[in-house]
């Protein structure tokens, strides 16, 4: 959940709601946190499920520019994790805070393409499946691009294949991993097939 995008999945059907959280005067914003918090625990309860939400903490930015970002970002959502706790427990629903680290480069490498979604609607994927505590796998077709992947603990394969990935991405131009569906079949040597 991030406070310009929320991204809520579910096993019927992803959804998003992308909202002016993070640019609406105060009281719009107070609003729309209200609502938005009220419609995730309303959702989680009828399909009787748990919130699971990143423990998102941005402390140790060096830069200044993204700090200020992150800094009003991090307003909203407090704000927003503050309601939905609020709401969560007024009614009951279970909330599950998960760490955080490499939610977004799982869900934009594994679990975009798998299932077509967006990388936010996938990152909630990787957050809801951490919550239930799965592990992720790095995929066959990737085991290829690191050595010895398969040997490693869950986030150190994640993170020397995210390294290795957005290297191979910057090879060809390309300076995010936001980009990778774009990219996948030619970093990962697959033919794309006409039919």
């Amino acid at each position: 959940m991030w406070p310009c995008w929320i991204a809520m999945g579910t096993s019927e059907r992803p959804g998003g709601w992308d909202g002016e959280l993070t640019y609406a005067r105060s009281n719009r914003r107070s609003n729309r946190v209200g609502e938005l918090a009220a419609r995730l625990v309303q959702k989680a309860s009828h399909h009787g499920a748990a919130l699971v939400v990143e423990d998102l903490r941005f402390i140790d930015d060096r830069d200044l520019a993204k700090k200020f970002n992150r800094v009003s970002h991090q307003f909203v959502y407090r704000k927003l994790l503050e309601a939905v706790e609020r709401k969560a427990a007024r009614e009951g629903v279970r909330l599950v805070k998960v760490h955080p680290a490499y939610t977004s480069a799982i869900g934009s490498m594994k679990y975009a393409h798998q299932y077509r979604l967006s990388i936010h609607e996938a990152s909630a994927v990787a957050i809801g499946r951490r919550g239930m505590g799965l592990k992720e796998r790095v995929p066959k077709p990737m085991q290829k691009l690191v050595r010895n992947v398969t040997a490693m603990k869950e986030w150190k394969a994640w993170a020397a294949l995210k390294k290795t990935v957005v290297k191979r991405l910057e090879e060809k131009g390309v300076k995010s991993l936001v980009f990778w569906p774009e990219h996948r079949t030619s970093v990962l040597g697959l033919v794309r097939s006409l039919t």
